[in-house]
């Protein structure tokens, strides 16, 4: 899709205005008789929404742009622009002029205003260290607060919390405390229940003295393998959520290290001491009378670990998250990453050793 402006002073565009090319279809068919079969109707509608920021070639804004001064482009075909609407922004200002929804569906409500900006804060927790977290929190605070205008909103979600939790708000203030608070735990050594079973199960404790153990970087690497895969997941919800929830163009400011974007791992699903771990067998889960692949309280201990093993040896996270950034780019929602670190070398080392040096990979 490409957009342009006409005219003389106009020579060309970045957005200013929201284009909306429609077109609907339709073709019915004719019965003869009442012995044919009953008609049949195929609709074919074709709804595309541009937003554009407008300004000249000097980079100042167009406020005034009118219908007939712009030319919207797909292909190099020309397309029927069916409506036309400004949408001024306003920028900053007191925290006392924006008024705050009341309710979380009130909230909700508001994301919904086509003259709102709607900024989701992704903090990827697992992925950000402790100091890192606490350095980012002053500088992003100011940001906000010079960002958001009086009719945008800002939602903070977290990997492992529900996006239906969402609930927007237009104070910065709101939100203030959470950013304060250390919550980095990229470099902590504490470990959720999944964690500890996985260091259990692949202590990386050799045999013998003098020996390296078999099962020597395993659990460093599910857990990070894991880790990231709770991020990809709130990720592909959270756009899930925004493409149903808002027709206009919505921002997730993530705060992260980065990711390693894991890829299939043979090597993870190795045999350990002469016993190759089995595909999950398929049982009867006794609260839901169906089948499942999930662990049971008999499920063996090693049998749970071999399983997530070999499923975590097959992620392919590259190229999830490309069918991710498709996704958000279909949705109309746009990631923009900043990394708390500022310029780092392309080798940084981004794996942190969060079991102990027995079980670095």
């Amino acid at each position: 899709m490409f957009t342009r402006l006409t005219g003389g002073r106009r020579q060309f565009a970045t957005a200013a205005a929201i284009a909306i090319a429609f077109a609907i279809a339709g073709t019915p068919i004719r019965t003869a008789s009442q012995d044919q079969p009953r008609p049949t109707f195929r609709t074919e509608a074709n709804y595309v929404r541009v937003d554009a920021y407008a300004t000249t070639k000097d980079g100042v804004p167009i406020d005034d742009l009118r219908r007939d001064e712009f030319e919207l482009l797909e292909d190099r075909v020309p397309q029927t622009i069916d409506q036309f609407a400004t949408v001024r922004i306003q920028g900053g200002g007191p925290p006392t002029a924006r008024s705050d929804p009341r309710t979380p569906e009130e909230s909700r409500q508001a994301a919904t205003d086509s003259r709102a900006r709607v900024f989701i804060l992704f903090l990827d927790v697992m992925n950000i260290d402790r100091t890192a977290s606490i350095r980012i929190a002053k500088p992003l605070t100011e940001a906000l607060r010079n960002l958001l205008g009086p009719d945008d909103l800002l939602a903070v979600v977290m990997p492992g919390i529900s996006v239906r939790a969402l609930t927007f708000t237009r104070q910065v203030a709101t939100i203030e405390n959470a950013l304060n608070n250390p919550w980095g735990a990229r470099d902590s050594v504490a470990l959720d229940p999944v964690e500890r079973r996985y260091a259990e199960c692949y202590p990386g404790v050799p045999d013998k003295p003098g020996e390296i153990a078999p099962d020597r970087g395993i659990a460093q690497e599910m857990i990070l393998r894991r880790r990231e895969a709770q991020t990809l997941d709130s990720f592909e919800s959270l756009v899930t959520y925004l493409r149903d929830a808002r027709e206009e163009r919505r921002a997730v400011i993530t705060i992260t290290n980065g990711w390693r974007l894991y890829r299939p791992n043979d090597n993870l699903g190795r045999s350990i001491r002469g016993t190759v771990p089995t595909v999950p067998q398929v049982t009867i889960g006794p609260q839901t009378g169906r089948l499942t692949t999930e662990p049971t309280s008999e499920t063996p201990r090693a049998s749970t670990c071999d399983t997530d093993r070999l499923r975590l040896a097959s992620l392919d996270h590259g190229a999830r998250f490309r069918q991710i950034l498709d996704q958000a780019n279909r949705a109309n929602v746009s990631f923009y990453p900043i990394d708390p670190r500022g310029i780092v070398p392309f080798d940084d080392d981004i794996v942190p050793l969060l079991v102990s040096d027995r079980t670095r990979c």
